[in-house]
């Protein structure tokens, strides 16, 4: 076994110089020159620390001290609207001479005017 432990360290130590020798290929990202950073970087929006600081404001201007009473919420008046309701059908002005109809046609028919018919 002394044959492969041996094996594996030199097979360790040739991958750890070709690793160490790869620095030396690959060239790293500090080379580059600043002013390429600087027009390279783009402005970052955090929408999430605009909306907290936007909240935070709106709560402190809420926020009362112990001692101050809470003022009530304003309502908020609506507008009224002037909507006419219609008469309900049975209370046209037709009603009477409706009534004058249907009460003759119960008469004749009464009367034995109709069964004729």
């Amino acid at each position: 076994m002394g044959d492969t432990e041996k094996q594996i360290d030199d097979d360790i130590l040739k991958s750890r110089q070709d690793v160490l020798r790869a620095k030396d290929i690959i060239p790293s990202t500090s080379s580059a020159p600043a002013s390429q950073q600087k027009s390279a970087d783009i402005p970052k929006l955090d929408l999430g620390k605009q909306i907290m600081a936007q909240h935070r404001k709106v709560t402190a201007v809420k926020r009362k001290s112990p001692g101050q009473p809470i003022a009530a919420k304003k309502a908020v008046a609506k507008p009224s609207v002037n909507l006419r309701v219609p008469e309900p059908p049975t209370a046209s002005k037709y009603n009477p001479l409706i009534a004058e109809i249907v009460s003759r046609d119960i008469k004749r028919l009464y009367s034995g005017e109709i069964l004729s018919v």
